[in-house]
């Protein structure tokens, strides 16, 4: 929306209103990937989720694999060097995640699996992610680089 010629974010009505259109869009074009772009996209999925903690870590939710990323727009303020290099890896990862299409997804398309094994999630943190019991217990932010062998 445009409020005194700058633009706004939506209001829960406007988001509302828009939410049917937006799953009958992706399901017809047959999407299996989906970039949530900034916080606000992030939020879609995953209300209590901050994009600073889980930019760049995929997670499952319904049919769909996901992951969240820094929007660009905000590598225009603060360190602009470090988030865009944040955004960079972020991307890397993802256009590596959506080559390989070999890949058996099934596992990962219920966000009720452990964001660090093929075990079901007992438990959920404040960012919407799960852990099995073993993986809440040592939860700890991830290593990506050794994460991403590990999950796949």
């Amino acid at each position: 929306p445009n409020v005194d010629g700058k633009v706004a974010k939506p209001t829960l009505g406007q988001v509302a209103a828009c939410e049917d259109n937006l799953y009958a869009q992706l399901d017809v074009a047959h999407v299996r990937y989906v970039l949530l772009v900034g916080a606000f996209a992030l939020n879609q999925l995953l209300p209590d989720a901050h994009i600073s903690r889980v930019h760049g870590r995929v997670f499952g939710w319904g049919s769909w694999v996901c992951m969240g990323i820094t929007h660009p727009a905000s590598a225009m303020y603060g360190n602009k060097k470090e988030i865009k290099q944040e955004i960079g890896e972020d991307l890397a990862r993802w256009a590596e995640l959506v080559a390989n299409d070999e890949m058996d997804w099934s596992m990962y398309t219920n966000s009720q699996w452990c964001f660090y094994c093929p075990i079901r999630a007992e438990k959920v943190d404040n960012d919407g992610i799960g852990y099995c019991e073993r993986h809440w217990k040592a939860k700890v932010e991830p290593d990506y680089g050794s994460l991403q062998e590990e999950i796949f």
